[in-house]
């Protein structure tokens, strides 16, 4: 009977429910969007730098990061590395062998950086094939070279173009060689897309005279929430002349610019969550003020007090889960769309991206537990002010002395 009384209650007046209902509802609208595309920004730079190139871990010889140069490379058939790095949880270990180089097309020449790769294995992480916008990768190892798309422009090279490499290989060497283009392959980072070509590791080798060496193995987890985990172990498994780097480790300014950003938008949803408590208590509290005729009149007909509020309590706990759930069906189709369609950023906001070397996209993730994590903030924050005008009722002693 109460609860038949309540839900009577709620559909009595039509427009004071759809107003409460509408501002629980875009309360929960903005606390998924905002905490979506939070989380969709930072995903979006990881992936970046693990998708397009550093992967989430990378062995080297000590020091190699700090002098990047040839002679601070490693046997790729060290068994006691290999061993060590055939660990529970690497999906996949990429080789890879890099250094910088001038490489020239007529008369324009420029600075970047060369990378031998194994396609195959690197496809695996990189996804190079579904990157590139004309031409194609060697099928077999020969003098064939993949420019990134900027680097191209810059050398205006074309597929089928022969382009020259001049640098210094392993032992202080003078290297040089010549090579047809193959492939023009494009980034989403702006930085990868003006300053790098790719060799099949087999010719980088011998045109740098490494012998077997390479500079870094690149390894893909199966589960990247484990990484720093996964980073320890290994540092306790690779011989000791070796050392195990993280993309936040190579990429300090990105983890720290995250950070710093991570603690704005918790400064924004504080500030959001505490407009959430006004506009929500203003709501509930007129609507509860309009209703003080009502309450005494139950009362003077002799309603308990305890069952009057629990009447009034039900009906706020009632539309509040009715405007979560109104705010959840509105927030994730709008969550899906900008997934798939992210916003792009223009001026000093897109320019601050490319700086640090990605595309300058905003999109947003969807993740249940973001849109049930925020549905529920909102929820209880919306009981948590309803309690308000249920314990003013609960204390008058005289009736028809309510005031609200």
């Amino acid at each position: 009977m109460i609860y038949l009384l309540i839900w009577r209650n709620i559909w009595r007046n039509k427009r004071r429910t759809l107003i409460t209902m509408a501002s629980v509802a875009f309360t929960v609208f903005l606390a998924v969007t905002m905490k979506s595309m939070q989380t969709g920004v930072f995903e979006n730079l990881i992936r970046n730098m693990v998708s397009y190139y550093s992967g989430y871990l990378q062995v080297h010889k000590s020091g190699y990061w700090d002098e990047k140069v040839l002679d601070n490379c490693f046997n790729s058939a060290d068994s006691d590395l290999i061993q060590a790095v055939k660990y529970q949880g690497i999906k996949q270990i990429i080789p890879r062998l890099e250094t910088f180089i001038l490489i020239s097309n007529g008369d324009q020449t420029k600075g970047c950086m060369v990378a031998g790769i194994d396609p195959p294995i690197e496809e695996t992480l990189t996804h190079f094939s579904k990157k590139l916008i004309s031409g194609n990768f060697w099928k077999e190892e020969n003098n064939e070279i993949v420019l990134a798309s900027r680097l191209a422009e810059k050398l205006n090279a074309n597929v089928g173009d022969t382009v020259f490499l001049l640098g210094q290989g392993y032992r202080e060497s003078f290297v040089a060689g010549k090579f047809k283009v193959s492939g023009i392959i494009h980034f989403g980072s702006p930085e990868l897309n003006a300053s790098i070509a790719f060799l099949p590791l087999g010719v980088a080798r011998e045109m740098l005279n490494t012998g077997q060496n390479i500079t870094a193995y690149i390894l893909d987890l199966e589960d990247p929430e484990k990484m720093e985990i996964l980073q320890n172990d290994l540092k306790e498994r690779i011989p000791s002349d070796y050392e195990v780097l993280s993309w936040k480790e190579m990429m300090p300014e990105i983890s720290d610019h995250m950070k710093a950003d991570g603690m704005g938008y918790y400064v924004m949803m504080g500030i959001l969550y505490l407009i959430i408590v006004f506009g929500t208590f203003g709501t509930i509290f007129m609507i509860t003020a309009e209703r003080k005729y009502e309450f005494s009149m139950l009362l003077a007909i002799g309603m308990k007090k305890r069952i009057l509020t629990f009447i009034l309590f039900g009906e706020i706990l009632l539309l509040a889960f009715g405007g979560a759930i109104l705010g959840m069906c509105l927030s994730i189709p709008i969550v899906l769309y900008l997934q798939e369609f992210p916003i792009r950023l223009g001026g000093e906001f897109g320019k601050a991206f490319e700086q640090y070397g990605f595309e300058p996209v905003w999109p947003a993730l969807f993740e249940w537990n973001v849109i049930f994590e925020q549905s529920l903030i909102v929820l209880i924050l919306s009981v948590i002010i309803g309690l308000y005008p249920v314990w003013h009722v609960y204390r008058f002693k005289e009736i028809g002395k309510i005031r609200l």
